[in-house]
């Protein structure tokens, strides 16, 4: 075999296990990240669906009382609009736009109470929120749920 191919055989080596050692590297950073921030994904999602049920409620109950939506209503919905600016990036991407697109509907409603058509905009709204709460529901679904043997060696760390 001439020199120059051994020479090349050597780098192609070196490259490729240099590569390798970097992709492990790169595997067991992004389970650490999956690890660290489990625990804070797992309560955005809970407090998310919370302020939406709270929401969803509330909208329910002014709808059957009342063509009037509450203070209570208004004050739920700017609360969940502030938690979802201070915590969406803790949301799965679906999780974060459902929720976006429903509380943006339900804003949508306090400011338009006060048409006719209120009712048939209100099921749309429902839709919305319901379509947010499953997300919710499916954003802490397994593939964030860190393996327990993963959990434990990187706890070693």
């Amino acid at each position: 075999m001439p020199d120059w191919a051994i020479a090349v055989a050597v780098i192609v080596g070196t490259l490729l296990g240099a590569g390798i050692a970097e992709f492990r590297h790169w595997v067991e950073r992004k389970e650490r990240y999956q690890v660290i921030t489990f625990e804070k994904r797992l309560e955005a999602h809970q407090q998310a669906f919370g302020l939406c049920l709270k929401v969803s409620f509330l909208c329910e109950e002014a709808l059957k009382n009342s063509s009037e939506y509450p203070k209570e209503f208004a004050d739920a919905v700017s609360k969940a609009m502030e938690w979802w600016g201070n915590n969406c990036l803790y949301l799965d991407e679906d999780s974060r736009e459902a929720m976006l697109d429903a509380l943006e509907g339900v804003t949508d409603i306090v400011a338009k109470q006060d048409e006719s058509s209120i009712t048939d905009y209100h099921k749309s709204v429902s839709k919305k929120v319901a379509k947010a709460l499953a997300r919710i529901v499916e954003g802490v679904g397994a593939k964030y749920i860190p393996e327990i043997e993963k959990l434990e060696s990187l706890k070693r760390r």
